[in-house]
């Protein structure tokens, strides 16, 4: 009995050991299908990118979205490599670069989510949407951009990028030879500037079928009742129009693209068959309405300032506050003035900020998207008081302050206020 044991435990060792060799044999040969080792996958993949990259020798158009979930739509971004620095412009102006301004900085391509483009030192024109703020309640949230983005895919004319922190999908497309930077982004400045309405009509066929509310580069569309169709719409603006991310639907009608019709001043699918026409706000002024010269009541005190061009349909200069000149911005799509946060100068060897405040309670904030919005009282005479712009959750901006700094605006340098402006009111004279 205790051989017939031993018998069939010597046949199940003998199958068991028979297995483990023919297992490890498949593991061996598996792992010779691969030549080579990972890392020189990702290098050779990379240096397949980087020629590619280079091979574009007017460069690159990147569709940058900004936001959690492209909430902010999208700018244009050109981009142009050598073996080591990225040349870039955009469409859009940011602090430290203008619409327009080539900007370089260094790039690389490395291996870790697979692989990867980084942008690893600053340039103004792509860093400053990913950059802390430093104010708010998060003081280490950015706008919402990237610069290092994990390679999804790559044709000769197309490379698919994802943003490695916030997650939003980027293409490039090759420019052409025969487009010069300065002659695109114009292009696309003048459709942004034809298209500067918040507020249109969507017609399909000539009726109107939805209304469309268009905030940063993204548009929410309502129907006809007023329920939400489509909650966030990010697009770019293009040379002729401009694109959507996805393309969206309107009673079975598919689009994605709509150019500008100068004619009927619209924005046109390929077909016809839909339009975007604009429609102007209650209350709306244009840029030349608001010069000029008026009296600004804050608690008991009164200046008298003037309204002067800064920049046409961007911004004024209001001269006539004590020590320093505000910058009063113009938002031609609602035909309003608006005051955010912004550097003043010196003052006694500190920096002086404006800085949107709640009067009420005392707090004052140093966040850039924080701003009061001019709000039209009365036509005759012109008079403008001011509500906060609705980005300070925690409290209500209805004032503001110019402050005094040791250094970078923060509660570890904050010094004192050098003028409060307790609830404003523009009168105009």
């Amino acid at each position: 009995m205790l051989r017939l044991i031993m018998k069939r435990l010597f046949y199940i060792y003998l199958v068991a050991a028979i297995a483990c060799v023919s297992f490890h044999s498949c593991l061996f040969q598996e792992d010779d299908l691969f030549d080579d080792s990972a890392a020189n996958r990702v290098t050779n993949a990379n240096n397949r990118y980087a020629a590619l990259l280079q091979s574009a020798t007017n460069g690159w158009v990147m569709e940058y979205y900004i936001g959690d979930d492209y909430s902010s739509g999208g700018i244009s971004i050109l981009c142009k490599f050598t073996d080591k620095e990225v040349e870039m412009a955009s469409t859009c102006s940011v602090p430290g670069a203008d619409a327009g301004t080539v900007h370089s900085s260094l790039y690389k391509l490395i291996g870790e989510q697979g692989p990867m483009l980084t942008f690893d030192s600053y340039n103004p024109v792509m860093h400053y949407f990913a950059t802390p703020t430093g104010g708010g309640s998060d003081p280490n949230g950015t706008l919402g951009g990237d610069y290092e983005f994990v390679i999804r895919s790559a044709t000769d004319t197309q490379i698919v990028l994802e943003g490695k922190k916030v997650g939003n999908t980027m293409v490039m497309t090759r420019l052409a030879d025969d487009v010069t930077w300065n002659d695109y982004i114009d292009n696309v400045t003048t459709m942004e500037e034809n298209a500067f309405l918040n507020t249109y009509e969507v017609k399909e066929g000539g009726q109107v079928v939805g209304v469309l509310q268009r905030t940063d580069y993204t548009f929410t569309m309502t129907d006809a009742l007023g329920d939400v169709i489509y909650d966030v719409m990010p697009f770019v603006y293009t040379e002729t129009g401009l694109k959507f991310r996805e393309p969206f639907v309107i009673n079975g009608t598919s689009v994605q693209y709509l150019e500008w019709d100068e004619a009927s001043r619209a924005l046109v699918s390929a077909d016809g068959t839909i339009s975007f026409e604009g429609v102007y706000p209650e209350g709306w002024r244009s840029y030349e309405e608001l010069l000029g010269n008026y009296v600004l009541s804050y608690g008991n005190e009164s200046s008298k300032v003037v309204l002067e061009e800064k920049d046409y349909n961007h911004s004024f200069t209001m001269k006539g506050l004590p020590e320093f000149d505000v910058e009063v911005t113009y938002n031609r799509g609602e035909g309003r003035i608006e005051i955010m946060y912004q550097y003043l100068g010196t003052y006694q060897g500190y920096e002086v900020w404006l800085c949107p405040w709640d009067a009420a309670s005392g707090y004052l904030t140093w966040s850039p998207e924080v701003g009061l919005v001019g709000v039209e009282e009365r036509a005759n005479p012109l008079t403008i008081s001011f509500v906060e712009n609705g980005a300070w959750l925690d409290y209500n901006a209805d004032s503001f302050l110019f402050y005094a700094f040791s250094g970078t605006p923060g509660s570890g340098t904050a010094a004192a206020s050098v003028l409060q402006v307790p609830n404003p009111v523009l009168t105009k004279q």
